[in-house]
């Protein structure tokens, strides 16, 4: 999971998302692609956000 969190911490990799999800999606599989990799990038920032949470509290 720590993995997942530092690949969507690079700029450059975001940069890439970003635009990638700014582009109309042509179908209804592309559609549901863009939904599940939106929520995905979502959950991974609720888990960043636990785990800075968790770091200041000193729990990690």
């Amino acid at each position: 999971m720590t993995g997942l969190i530092e690949i969507y911490s690079r700029p450059e990799a975001i940069d890439g998302f970003l635009a990638l999800m700014l582009q109309q999606p042509d179908s209804y599989r592309e559609r549901m692609l863009s939904e599940r990799i939106t929520e995905l990038v979502e959950y991974i920032e609720h888990v960043n956000a636990v785990i800075w949470a968790q770091q200041e509290r000193g729990r990690l």
